[in-house]
């Protein structure tokens, strides 16, 4: 019976070394998991940095972008402008073609000089009705002409001062063009970087999930651990359980020969007509002897 006591007492100790033992592996995985999640945790974090930057360069690409629109709206107003003005020039052009078919061989200055001489001689030459009549009539064709040759002027100069506002036309367009490739530049700069940080999120993302793979291939074998120890403290209670079986029963029977070894004396002494002990007479009385 000892013999199986100690058999049982030494299988508790190998189960508790056991355990011990299982436990320090087990604290191992644990460390390792805790690294794997440490880096998960850290590349997340990356991941939400990037996407943070990401809604920043949006932001101000979508700025750029607005500013790239007004100045395409503006560019384009200045284009409409010059077209317009374009138009207004062959339409000018076209009745200074039509003007210079009868465009005189005076000038402004000469012809006003004629008139003024023509206008000085009838005020102050007396003349009759016929005398009058060709003159009158060569006074009308020079102001006719004069009519044309200024309305010719005021066309050409009206043509000049067009041409120097659809120079400075064009310039304007071309300062807001350049300011809008200008823009639109930048904000493909930034579309670029957003694609380059998106990857850089696939790249972290990938390398982070992983690491989560990692970590609950640790976890999973932290619990097989658990496990383990669980079966262990399982074990042990049965091997208790056979020990408390065993001594009860050893109990039992050391009270069993404790209580024959009464009973015989008590009987010895019942025979010699001795005083017996309370307990003696209990036994006794019990079996019906007394």
């Amino acid at each position: 019976m000892n013999e199986n006591r100690e058999q049982l007492k030494k299988e508790l100790e190998e189960l508790y070394a056991k355990i011990n033992e299982i436990k320090i592996e087990r604290e191992k995985l644990r460390e390792e998991a805790e690294k794997w999640k440490s880096k998960r945790n850290r590349l997340n974090e990356e991941i939400r940095e990037i996407r943070g930057k990401i809604t920043d360069l949006k932001k101000q690409r979508t700025e750029i972008n607005q500013k790239v629109k007004e100045l395409k709206e503006k560019r384009n107003s200045y284009k409409k402008i010059k077209r317009e003005k374009i138009e207004k020039i062959v339409k000018l052009k076209k009745e200074l073609i039509e003007l210079s078919k009868n465009k005189p061989k005076m000038n402004v200055k000469t012809l006003r000089e004629k008139i003024e001489e023509i206008e000085w001689k009838i005020q102050t030459t007396p003349l009759t009705a016929e005398e009058e009549k060709p003159i009158i009539e060569k006074l009308k064709n020079l102001h006719k002409q004069l009519k044309i040759q200024e309305r010719i002027n005021e066309l050409n100069g009206e043509i000049i001062e067009l041409k120097a506002e659809i120079k400075a036309l064009e310039a304007n367009v071309k300062i807001f063009h350049e300011k809008m490739i200008e823009k639109a530049e930048k904000s493909n700069k930034i579309h670029r970087e957003i694609l380059n940080l998106f990857n850089k999120i696939k790249e972290v993302r990938k390398e982070a999930d992983m690491a989560h793979k990692e970590f609950l291939k640790f976890k999973i074998k932290i619990e097989d651990k658990g496990n383990e120890i669980s079966k262990l403290h399982e074990k042990i209670r049965e091997v208790k359980n056979k020990i408390r079986e065993m001594d009860e029963k050893e109990k039992i029977e050391f009270e069993e020969k404790t209580r024959r070894t009464i009973e015989e004396r008590a009987k010895e002494k019942l025979e010699k007509g001795e005083k017996l002990t309370w307990e003696e007479f209990k036994i006794l009385a019990g079996k019906g002897l007394i």
